[in-house]
């Protein structure tokens, strides 16, 4: 989760940043959406004694929560929206995916990871795409958690998803 959440705030200065320069120390070093989703979806999924919890109703008010405690936060308009009324916008971004990508590191179960992945899109996305997304970035992870050597995580992709 560090290693996204720095990725976070490095891309949203470069976004804003003629220079390309990225300074982590300064007031242009900003979180956005992607940070605050991430971690209330490890919030949602762990309870005090690490069980995953994968109900539907708690991600979506971990989302809500985390979501409106950090509302002056940079969010994009997608999720201002979605945070005023939170049904399911059909829309195409990155949101599912990145904060799917935390659910290997609390599940260790292919089907499950897929599972979790796809109802943290439908909460937020409700189509087919970002769930494929979402499954897909969350499997990126789950598969290189477990690769071994230089070409260990193309073999797991290969393997399990038919590429």
């Amino acid at each position: 989760m560090y290693g996204a959440i720095l990725g976070d705030i490095i891309s949203f200065q470069r976004k804003f940043d003629d220079e390309g320069i990225c300074y982590l120390s300064d007031n242009k070093a900003k979180f956005t959406d992607h940070t605050v989703t991430m971690i209330a979806m490890a919030d949602a999924l762990t309870s005090r004694d690490g069980d995953i919890k994968p109900l539907e109703q708690e991600i979506r008010q971990s989302l809500i929560r985390w979501g409106k405690a950090y509302w002056n936060t940079n969010y994009s308009s997608h999720f201002k929206k979605w945070l005023a009324n939170p049904k399911p916008i059909k829309k195409f971004d990155n949101g599912a995916a990145v904060r799917a990508t935390v659910i290997p590191r609390l599940c260790k179960d292919y089907d499950r990871i897929c599972e979790l992945a796809k109802l943290s899109a439908d909460i937020t996305h409700g189509d087919i795409e970002n769930r494929n997304d979402a499954s897909l970035a969350a499997l990126a992870v789950f598969g290189s958690m477990r690769a071994s050597g230089k070409n260990g995580t193309r073999t797991n992709f290969e393997h399990e998803l038919g590429c």
